[in-house]
């Protein structure tokens, strides 16, 4: 799906903001006129600079996002044609929306799946990269001892304990090796590497 219809309905808080912004201008400007006695060619100048500088970081802001989202969405495009989309869904993944819910981020797609129980998404960092994230429960506190002891279990499979997680980085030179049951199974053992050290899936019902 392109930005505009995963995120048209978004596009409304811009609208509403700059109304917002332009409403409390014209306020603004009455309130100064009544009230201050200013003059009104000076007042005017001063709010519709205020009004514009919203407006100009607007317009900045919002086609810097546009292309990061645009950007990420070709990265991902990439990688996936690394590996069977098609044979992912077959063990249960799918192409799903994500941040549907934020006001603050724009909605995007992504290869998501469940493993034991654990949450696990397919995304990308650059053309060469495809990076999988294991989601866990971050209230699980882990010391540095057994922090080390994880991280050198899981080295050889390039697996790194994060906040929140756990991320696998794939190189395109070793996907070009491996199948879906092969990268599965590398899941499945970090996965089960995390449950032996009672490290449980987010929101575990």
């Amino acid at each position: 799906m392109t930005f505009f219809q995963l995120n048209k309905h978004k596009l409304k808080y811009l609208i509403i903001t700059c109304t917002i912004i332009g409403f409390l201008a014209s306020e603004l400007f009455y309130w100064g006129i009544m009230h201050n006695n200013q003059n009104e060619f000076n007042l005017l100048v001063n709010v519709s600079t205020c009004l514009s500088i919203g407006f100009i970081l607007t317009l900045i802001v919002f086609p810097i996002a546009y292309i990061g989202w645009v950007t990420k969405k070709y990265f991902r495009q990439k990688v996936y044609k690394l590996i069977s989309i098609k044979e992912f869904k077959s063990h249960g993944f799918s192409v799903n929306k994500i941040n549907t819910d934020s006001n603050f981020y724009f909605t995007e797609e992504i290869l998501e799946g469940k493993i034991e129980g654990f949450k696990v998404f397919f995304d990308s960092l650059d053309f060469n990269l495809i990076k999988i994230f294991i989601e866990v429960e971050p209230s699980r506190a882990i010391d540095n001892i057994e922090f080390s002891e994880i991280e050198s279990k899981m080295a050889h499979l390039n697996g790194k304990l994060v906040y929140g997680g756990v991320s696998i980085h794939y190189k395109k030179e070793r996907l070009l090796k491996m199948n879906t049951r092969m990268i599965i199974n590398e899941i499945d053992d970090i996965i089960s590497l995390l449950t032996n050290h009672d490290i449980q899936p987010l929101n575990k019902a």
